[in-house]
Protein backbone atom coordinates (compact mmCIF):
# COMPACT_ATOMS: atom_id res chain seq x y z
CA UNK A 1 0.00 0.00 0.00
CA UNK A 2 1.59 3.51 -1.29
CA UNK A 3 1.44 6.23 1.64
CA UNK A 4 3.22 8.81 2.05
CA UNK A 5 1.44 11.12 4.68
CA UNK A 6 0.59 9.67 8.11
CA UNK A 7 -2.37 11.12 10.23
CA UNK A 8 -2.29 10.66 13.77
CA UNK A 9 -5.72 11.63 16.00
CA UNK A 10 -5.88 11.79 19.46
CA UNK A 11 -8.28 8.94 20.39
CA UNK A 12 -10.00 8.50 23.99
CA UNK A 13 -9.03 5.44 25.46
CA UNK A 14 -12.03 2.29 26.11
CA UNK A 15 -11.24 0.70 29.19
CA UNK A 16 -11.80 -3.00 29.35
CA UNK A 17 -12.70 -4.69 33.01
CA UNK A 18 -10.28 -7.40 33.90
CA UNK A 19 -11.10 -9.97 36.60
CA UNK A 20 -8.63 -12.74 38.04
CA UNK A 21 -9.64 -15.32 35.71
CA UNK A 22 -8.11 -13.00 32.91
CA UNK A 23 -5.33 -11.44 34.11
CA UNK A 24 -2.34 -10.68 36.76
CA UNK A 25 -0.31 -8.19 37.63
CA UNK A 26 2.71 -7.73 39.07
CA UNK A 27 4.06 -4.08 40.17
CA UNK A 28 7.85 -2.80 41.46
CA UNK A 29 7.45 -1.43 44.59
CA UNK A 30 9.85 0.25 46.78
CA UNK A 31 9.91 -3.13 49.02
CA UNK A 32 9.95 -5.12 45.94
CA UNK A 33 7.54 -6.92 43.40
CA UNK A 34 4.28 -7.78 44.32
CA UNK A 35 1.30 -9.37 43.09
CA UNK A 36 -1.49 -6.80 43.33
CA UNK A 37 -5.27 -6.51 41.63
CA UNK A 38 -5.71 -5.65 37.58
CA UNK A 39 -9.05 -3.68 37.67
CA UNK A 40 -8.95 -2.64 33.67
CA UNK A 41 -6.86 -2.11 31.15
CA UNK A 42 -6.57 0.39 27.86
CA UNK A 43 -4.26 0.73 25.25
CA UNK A 44 -2.77 3.70 27.13
CA UNK A 45 -3.04 2.69 30.87
CA UNK A 46 -4.72 0.57 33.35
CA UNK A 47 -5.87 0.45 36.87
CA UNK A 48 -4.64 -1.48 39.61
CA UNK A 49 -5.96 -1.60 43.34
CA UNK A 50 -2.87 -1.70 45.94
CA UNK A 51 -3.39 -1.97 49.73
CA UNK A 52 -2.65 1.18 51.95
CA UNK A 53 0.75 -0.47 53.43
CA UNK A 54 1.75 -1.20 49.42
CA UNK A 55 1.14 2.17 48.23
CA UNK A 56 3.10 4.01 50.72
CA UNK A 57 5.22 6.07 48.95
CA UNK A 58 3.32 5.81 46.08
CA UNK A 59 2.50 9.39 44.58
CA UNK A 60 1.27 10.79 41.32
CA UNK A 61 4.38 11.42 38.97
CA UNK A 62 5.67 8.28 40.11
CA UNK A 63 6.91 5.63 37.98
CA UNK A 64 5.99 1.86 38.04
CA UNK A 65 7.39 -0.90 36.29
CA UNK A 66 5.15 -3.52 35.62
CA UNK A 67 4.66 -7.03 34.73
CA UNK A 68 0.97 -7.58 33.39
CA UNK A 69 -0.23 -11.18 32.35
CA UNK A 70 -3.63 -10.90 30.58
CA UNK A 71 -5.03 -13.15 27.50
CA UNK A 72 -4.55 -16.88 26.91
CA UNK A 73 -2.92 -19.11 29.24
CA UNK A 74 0.16 -19.13 26.35
CA UNK A 75 -0.13 -15.45 25.91
CA UNK A 76 3.77 -13.87 26.52
CA UNK A 77 3.82 -12.00 30.14
CA UNK A 78 4.27 -7.90 29.11
CA UNK A 79 6.84 -6.12 30.51
CA UNK A 80 5.54 -2.13 30.76
CA UNK A 81 6.91 1.46 32.28
CA UNK A 82 4.15 3.34 33.37
CA UNK A 83 3.39 6.67 35.57
CA UNK A 84 0.90 7.27 38.23
CA UNK A 85 -1.99 9.75 37.48
CA UNK A 86 -4.31 9.15 39.73
CA UNK A 87 -4.79 7.70 43.25
CA UNK A 88 -8.01 7.38 45.15
CA UNK A 89 -8.67 5.93 48.80
CA UNK A 90 -11.43 3.47 49.40
CA UNK A 91 -12.45 1.22 52.33
CA UNK A 92 -8.74 0.88 53.38
CA UNK A 93 -7.49 0.33 49.67
CA UNK A 94 -5.76 2.28 47.05
CA UNK A 95 -7.22 2.99 43.77
CA UNK A 96 -4.32 3.57 41.16
CA UNK A 97 -4.83 4.48 38.02
CA UNK A 98 -1.36 4.33 35.15
CA UNK A 99 -0.29 5.81 32.24
CA UNK A 100 1.87 3.44 29.92
CA UNK A 101 5.05 4.92 29.07
CA UNK A 102 6.48 3.68 25.33
CA UNK A 103 2.59 2.48 24.05
CA UNK A 104 4.73 1.11 21.19
CA UNK A 105 7.02 -1.36 22.89
CA UNK A 106 3.73 -2.60 24.66
CA UNK A 107 2.31 -2.88 21.36
CA UNK A 108 5.26 -4.90 19.51
CA UNK A 109 4.93 -7.57 22.45
CA UNK A 110 1.15 -8.63 22.28
CA UNK A 111 -0.12 -11.64 20.51
CA UNK A 112 -3.25 -11.79 19.30
CA UNK A 113 -5.24 -13.26 22.45
CA UNK A 114 -4.05 -9.98 23.78
CA UNK A 115 -5.06 -7.56 21.52
CA UNK A 116 -8.48 -7.75 22.12
CA UNK A 117 -7.81 -5.95 26.22
CA UNK A 118 -5.81 -3.38 24.33
CA UNK A 119 -8.16 -1.36 22.67
CA UNK A 120 -6.82 2.11 21.14
CA UNK A 121 -10.28 3.58 20.02
CA UNK A 122 -13.06 5.58 21.74
CA UNK A 123 -15.40 2.83 20.06
CA UNK A 124 -14.62 -0.64 21.28
CA UNK A 125 -13.47 -3.05 18.47
CA UNK A 126 -12.55 -6.75 18.00
CA UNK A 127 -11.00 -9.09 15.56
CA UNK A 128 -14.12 -10.37 13.48
CA UNK A 129 -14.42 -13.66 12.01
CA UNK A 130 -16.16 -15.47 9.51
CA UNK A 131 -18.82 -18.44 9.67
CA UNK A 132 -16.13 -21.06 10.21
CA UNK A 133 -14.20 -18.89 12.82
CA UNK A 134 -11.15 -18.07 10.48
CA UNK A 135 -10.28 -14.25 10.12
CA UNK A 136 -12.76 -12.32 8.08
CA UNK A 137 -12.06 -10.93 4.82
CA UNK A 138 -13.26 -8.14 2.92
CA UNK A 139 -13.07 -6.58 -0.69
CA UNK A 140 -12.41 -2.80 -1.12
CA UNK A 141 -12.69 -0.91 -4.29
CA UNK A 142 -10.28 2.58 -4.11
CA UNK A 143 -11.76 5.59 -5.56
CA UNK A 144 -13.52 5.36 -9.06
CA UNK A 145 -12.25 1.87 -9.77
CA UNK A 146 -13.90 -1.72 -9.94
CA UNK A 147 -10.96 -3.79 -9.03
CA UNK A 148 -10.91 -5.52 -6.39
CA UNK A 149 -8.37 -6.28 -3.61
CA UNK A 150 -8.98 -8.94 -0.67
CA UNK A 151 -7.45 -7.86 3.36
CA UNK A 152 -8.18 -9.61 5.96
CA UNK A 153 -9.80 -7.46 8.90
CA UNK A 154 -7.76 -6.84 11.78
CA UNK A 155 -10.36 -5.05 13.89
CA UNK A 156 -13.33 -4.09 13.37
CA UNK A 157 -15.70 -1.34 15.20
CA UNK A 158 -18.85 0.51 14.78
CA UNK A 159 -16.40 3.50 13.48
CA UNK A 160 -13.83 1.78 11.63
CA UNK A 161 -11.81 -0.75 10.66
CA UNK A 162 -8.40 -2.15 10.56
CA UNK A 163 -6.44 -4.45 7.99
CA UNK A 164 -3.21 -6.33 8.09
CA UNK A 165 -0.77 -5.91 5.02
CA UNK A 166 0.72 -8.67 3.80
CA UNK A 167 4.25 -8.61 3.37
CA UNK A 168 5.09 -7.60 -0.32
CA UNK A 169 1.01 -6.40 -0.59
CA UNK A 170 0.52 -3.16 -2.10
CA UNK A 171 -2.86 -1.06 -2.79
CA UNK A 172 -2.43 1.83 -4.90
CA UNK A 173 -5.07 3.77 -2.69
CA UNK A 174 -6.46 7.64 -2.72
CA UNK A 175 -5.61 9.17 1.00
CA UNK A 176 -8.45 12.35 0.43
CA UNK A 177 -10.89 9.91 -1.30
CA UNK A 178 -13.00 7.94 -0.44
CA UNK A 179 -12.63 3.62 -0.24
CA UNK A 180 -15.41 1.59 -0.46
CA UNK A 181 -15.36 -2.20 1.05
CA UNK A 182 -17.55 -4.85 1.35
CA UNK A 183 -18.05 -7.71 3.99
CA UNK A 184 -20.52 -10.15 5.60
CA UNK A 185 -21.03 -10.63 9.60
CA UNK A 186 -22.16 -13.85 11.12
CA UNK A 187 -25.99 -13.58 11.95
CA UNK A 188 -26.27 -10.48 9.42
CA UNK A 189 -28.59 -11.34 6.48
CA UNK A 190 -27.14 -8.67 4.18
CA UNK A 191 -23.72 -8.08 3.44
CA UNK A 192 -22.24 -4.79 4.28
CA UNK A 193 -21.32 -1.93 2.05
CA UNK A 194 -19.55 1.05 3.90
CA UNK A 195 -17.12 3.71 2.34
CA UNK A 196 -14.22 4.41 4.49
CA UNK A 197 -10.99 6.71 5.01
CA UNK A 198 -7.70 6.40 5.78
CA UNK A 199 -6.68 7.84 9.20
CA UNK A 200 -3.19 6.19 10.08
CA UNK A 201 -0.84 3.35 9.82
CA UNK A 202 1.29 1.14 12.43
CA UNK A 203 3.92 -1.62 12.43
CA UNK A 204 3.13 -4.46 15.02
CA UNK A 205 5.76 -6.81 15.06
CA UNK A 206 6.84 -5.81 11.65
CA UNK A 207 3.30 -6.15 10.13
CA UNK A 208 1.36 -3.38 8.83
CA UNK A 209 -1.81 -2.56 9.73
CA UNK A 210 -4.01 -0.02 8.10
CA UNK A 211 -6.52 1.53 9.93
CA UNK A 212 -9.57 3.48 8.07
CA UNK A 213 -12.61 5.51 9.32
CA UNK A 214 -16.29 4.85 7.90
CA UNK A 215 -17.30 7.88 6.40
CA UNK A 216 -20.62 8.85 7.31
CA UNK A 217 -22.04 10.87 4.36
CA UNK A 218 -20.44 8.66 1.78
CA UNK A 219 -22.32 5.32 3.14
CA UNK A 220 -25.39 4.41 2.03
CA UNK A 221 -27.89 4.37 5.39
CA UNK A 222 -24.50 4.55 7.24
CA UNK A 223 -26.43 5.01 11.34
CA UNK A 224 -28.20 2.07 10.47
CA UNK A 225 -25.65 -0.24 9.60
CA UNK A 226 -23.03 1.21 12.12
CA UNK A 227 -25.35 0.03 14.71
CA UNK A 228 -25.67 -3.89 13.27
CA UNK A 229 -21.95 -3.43 13.54
CA UNK A 230 -22.15 -2.38 17.33
CA UNK A 231 -24.64 -5.52 17.73
CA UNK A 232 -22.11 -7.55 16.39
CA UNK A 233 -18.59 -6.37 18.03
CA UNK A 234 -20.27 -6.77 21.61
CA UNK A 235 -21.63 -10.32 21.26
CA UNK A 236 -18.19 -11.33 19.76
CA UNK A 237 -16.29 -9.31 22.50
CA UNK A 238 -18.69 -11.40 24.71
CA UNK A 239 -17.76 -14.53 22.91
CA UNK A 240 -13.77 -13.89 23.26
CA UNK A 241 -14.43 -13.08 27.01
CA UNK A 242 -15.81 -16.42 27.72
CA UNK A 243 -13.01 -18.62 26.14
Amino acid sequence: MKITNFTQENRSSYRVPVGEAHGTLWVGLKSGPAMVRLDEVSSRGCGLTLTAEEATGVEEGSELVLRMKVGDEGAPQLFIRSEVRSLRTEHGVVHIGVLFKEQDRLYAQLDASQWRYFNRRGAFRVPPANHRGDPLRASFYDHGSREEVRFTINNLSSSGLAIELASGHEFDMSESECIRVNYELVGVPQPLELHVRFVHRSFVNGVERIGFVYDMKATRDAEAQCETILRYVMERQSQLLRK
